[in-house]
């Protein structure tokens, strides 16, 4: 499964955390807080994902080239204990805790925890916080917290998405995180070629949600059938650009994540974050 997409490129890399087993939510002896690998009543899954801050996605491709390139991991504090995950030992009966921890183009989820709104930070301890912000984690569903911008001048979003939309519809989400600038737009197609706006003029930041009737793509994974019917983004046209191309959204690690065993249907969730994308209005990398 691709979280971090690259078109006609490498991706950049990818930093993914699993929801580890686990029994409740606790407040540890070391403040953190760790989530339940299984539902109740008022739980909710966070999930976090910071943007490259390179200007493009070629300074992006030059820094991960660097021998020297290592970029900082941070860790996410919930209402002021870390956000951990609770893994066995080989060998032994004692567990241990990870804090979950994301560099720049990764992202993680952690488990299930309760549901209302809190107040998130992402830092390296002993460090003030790059984003924090307070967010709403909703039962039965997920909470999104996109990191990005440039060096020093983070910016966030949070998102909320159902573990499900309404029953004959397909949950769309789509956020602008291109450093670079570019608008973008979401468009519903009847083919290759007829596509309309079904979305204002996203800037960097903007964030765009909504239901449509489902549409059964060839492998159940994109928002396109393979005529190009269906929900994309595209750059906005313009005079010297009037017919971008349409970019396919896809199920991400939401969508899996609860498939029934031997199951290939995934839920029909989907969500693009792109963070680069060429002058030929191509995706280079985009969260899912």
């Amino acid at each position: 499964m691709k979280n971090l997409r690259s078109a006609n490129a490498p991706m950049l890399a990818l930093s993914l955390l699993s929801i580890a087993a686990c029994s409740t939510q606790q407040v540890g002896p070391d403040n953190v807080v760790i989530g339940e690998s299984q539902p109740g009543p008022e739980g909710g899954i966070f999930h976090v994902a910071y943007a490259s801050t390179a200007a493009s996605y070629q300074d992006q491709e030059t820094r991960n080239a660097m021998p020297s390139f290592n970029p900082p991991r941070y860790n996410v504090a919930m209402d002021g204990a870390l956000l951990a995950l609770e893994e066995g030992v080989a060998g032994s009966s004692v567990a241990q805790l990870l804090p979950i921890g994301v560099s720049e183009g990764g992202m993680a989820v952690d488990g299930y925890l309760h549901s209302g709104r809190h107040h998130f930070a992402m830092l390296v301890p002993g460090s003030a916080p790059i984003f924090q912000g307070d967010g709403e984690i909703m039962a039965g569903g997920w909470l999104h917290m996109y990191v990005f911008g440039a060096a020093g001048a983070q910016q966030g979003r949070f998102v909320s998405t159902p573990d499900n939309p309404s029953p004959g519809n397909e949950s769309i989400t789509v956020i602008n995180l291109i450093r670079s600038g570019q608008t973008i737009e979401v468009v519903s197609c009847t083919d290759a070629t007829t596509c309309t706006p079904i979305s204002p003029a996203l800037a960097m930041g903007d964030v765009f949600q909504t239901d449509v009737p489902a549409v059964v793509s060839e492998d159940g994974y994109g928002s396109l059938t393979a005529t190009g019917a269906g929900v994309g983004y595209r750059l906005v046209p313009s005079a010297s650009f009037p017919n971008p191309p349409v970019n396919e959204l896809w199920v991400g690690v939401q969508g899996v994540k609860d498939r029934p065993l031997g199951s290939n249907d995934p839920a029909p969730i989907f969500i693009s974050a792109p963070v680069f994308i060429s002058d030929q209005g191509v995706s280079q990398a985009e969260f899912e």
